[in-house]
């Protein structure tokens, strides 16, 4: 069933990769699920926000509308986002500076930085005169609206988490300084800084109401104010132990900081005092303005009366995937004993109960017309083996506590393979009542199983491990690469296969394995972890940090594709 049905879910996103603008999209959670580091208003625009995040993420909300995304996959992870006027800028890894112009954060320019420190807080005091601060003390100004940036500060061991200016000359900066925080001022525009407070717990956030009035939050639930620009700093009653990242206050002294497993807290009186408030999430929270927050897997939270909860996506690793042919039905497993469900192609998911907390590698789902026969079946660590009876899971003896990797089902037969450690195989042809172990091998572990047709069929793992048989499972013999390989991935389609693994390695092969070509060079040095193809010609590779690789041509050539994610397995 495997071939199946992953050929219908992967038919339709190459349907989706032939129009220029479509390409890979989130399916789950809506609008998306990277991290969000930062929240900003749009002052020219009351209503309209702006979220920044990992893979490029940037977002927007207009009013009453929906988050949309207005850009992801083009950029490195992006840390800080602010708008004055008609112009944004939003900062992140590796030294990026982005630029918008059209007033609406539609289209994003590149801007040169001159470093590759990763760039965590941007402020600007008007649409020419900004500044950005980051890792190891990294302080930019401009002074043309970010058409240039000059360094102002030398290198060093601190780290600058949050930068604000009250003025063209009087500014702020909170941050790291070994085990310590650190706030230090600037009365010439940034050319030259003192400390202003050394606390105990570094300092995340730090913003002002007016010239005099300031509060800055950070980790410990450390929370300090000044009314008298800094002169003293008062220690708040934050009433929370939690690292604090991030706070908005308005001008009436009415604010509101986020942090760590969701937590929230408001204040009346300008930050001196704080009261806890009820949080609709435990991920953490990294930003907010005004009543929206946002954070850890594409949280976002809105408040009305209460806080609610806008989007938030699953924070387990998701390892494996299947659909039901016949049905819209699909499933997705995981960490800890994750299985989520979908019943409308994917557009929602709803966890069930899977029975277990072990981690989970594989599943298949079966498309069935009677109640007595299971829907589905997963496989994961310490010998777990559960089929599911319409979302009833129920655990199968298979006689071992190995990590089981990976699942091939023959049809609807009952006919099942299982791959794992120490290079064993087993197999049964009813539904899992009995099993038989037809290969072990304890020199190495297998980590996938694939069949081209009814009898002959293919494993792979590490050390170069590559397994074929010829008579429906019942012998395996060794057409090994070489020690030097480690497979993660296999699929067959008749006599041609192809193999994926650690460091990028991509063969393939034309006649069941006789022999081998490896693609060279590599197209990436990520480990490859899952390959797919729904014809000859056209296939797909996924891998960590969100490689998706394609190709149109059986494998002789393979291209990257612009994913909205960071993959670990699929």
């Amino acid at each position: 069933m495997k071939n199946f049905c992953l050929i219908l879910f992967f038919s339709i996103l190459f349907h989706l990769t032939i129009f220029p603008q479509s390409g890979w999209f989130w399916q789950n959670p809506l609008p998306q699920g990277n991290i969000l580091w930062d929240i900003c208003d749009d002052a020219n625009h009351p209503g309209r926000f702006f979220a920044a995040g990992d893979h490029g993420t940037i977002l927007r909300k207009e009013n009453l509308s929906d988050w949309e995304i207005v850009a992801q996959g083009e950029f490195n992870n992006l840390y800080s986002i602010y708008f004055k006027g008609d112009y944004g800028w939003v900062v992140g890894y590796d030294g990026t500076i982005l630029q918008n112009i059209d007033g609406a954060g539609n289209t994003w320019y590149p801007l040169s930085s001159g470093t590759d420190k990763m760039l965590l807080s941007v402020f600007f005091f008007n649409q020419l005169n900004g500044w950005i601060v980051g890792q190891e003390q990294t302080i930019l100004h401009t002074t043309n609206g970010g058409t240039n940036w000059n360094s102002v500060f030398p290198t060093g061991s601190d780290h600058f988490f949050s930068v604000y200016f009250t003025s063209l000359l009087n500014g702020w900066i909170a941050g790291a300084a070994n085990q310590y925080g650190i706030v230090k001022k600037s009365t010439d525009g940034g050319t030259t800084w003192t400390n202003s407070l050394i606390p105990t717990s570094r300092m995340n956030s730090i913003k002002f109401i007016d010239e005099n009035i300031g509060c800055v939050v950070g980790d410990d639930g450390r929370i300090y104010t000044t009314s008298n620009s800094g002169t003293d700093w008062n220690l708040a009653v934050s009433n929370t132990n939690s690292d604090l990242q991030d706070f908005y206050m308005n001008s009436s002294g009415e604010g509101r900081a986020v942090g760590y497993d969701g937590t929230i807290i408001y204040t009346t009186d300008y930050g001196s005092n704080w009261s806890v408030e009820t949080s609709p999430t435990n991920q953490t929270l990294y930003g907010i303005e005004g009543d929206h927050a946002v954070g850890w897997a594409g949280t976002i939270l809105h408040r009305s009366t209460n806080w609610e909860l806008t989007s938030e996506g699953y924070t387990n690793n998701l390892r494996g995937i299947d659909f039901d042919i016949f049905t819209d039905d699909g499933y997705a497993v995981g960490n800890d004993g994750l299985i989520l469900k979908t019943t409308n192609a994917g557009n929602t998911w709803l966890s069930e109960a899977s029975g277990t907390n072990y981690d989970l590698y594989d599943i298949e789902a079966l498309y069935t017309c009677s109640y007595f026969d299971p829907d589905a079946v997963v496989v994961g660590e310490y010998g777990t083996v559960r089929l599911s009876y319409s979302g009833n899971w129920q655990q199968i003896n298979i006689l071992t506590t190995d990590k089981l990797h990976d699942i091939y089902l023959a049809g609807f037969t009952g006919q099942m393979f299982v791959a794992g450690e120490w290079g064993r195989i087993w197999k049964t042809t009813n539904y899992g009542n009995n099993w038989y172990l037809k290969h072990e091998n304890m020199s190495y572990h297998l980590y996938a199983i694939d069949f081209g047709s009814s009898q002959t069929g293919y494993a792979a793992g590490m050390s170069g491990a590559v397994l074929k048989t010829t008579d429906d499972g019942e012998t395996w013999f060794d057409i090994s690469l070489g020690s030097m390989y480690s497979f993660r991935g296999i699929d067959f389609r008749y006599s041609r296969g192809w193999l994926v693994g650690i460091d990028g390695v991509i063969f393939r092969t034309t006649d069941g394995g006789e022999t081998w070509i490896e693609t060279l060079p590599k197209v990436t040095n990520e480990t490859l972890n899952k390959v797919k193809f729904v014809d000859e010609n056209r296939g797909w590779i996924v891998g960590d940090n969100g490689t998706i690789l394609i190709t149109t041509n059986g494998g002789e050539n393979w291209y990257k594709q612009d994913s909205p994610a960071r993959i670990t397995k699929v």
